[in-house]
């Protein structure tokens, strides 16, 4: 999968500072950790 952030960086100067893989895989842990039952 590949995104196109064009618009992004050129109306807001947005530049990542992750990959989507390693983002995904950190918000699937933060979400886990707010859920009581440590599922999503």
């Amino acid at each position: 999968m590949k995104l196109d952030i064009t618009e992004a960086k050129t109306l807001l100067g947005f530049e990542p500072r992750v990959n989507l893989k390693e983002g995904t895989k950190a918000m699937i842990g933060w979400f886990s950790g707010k859920s009581p039952s440590g599922r999503i």
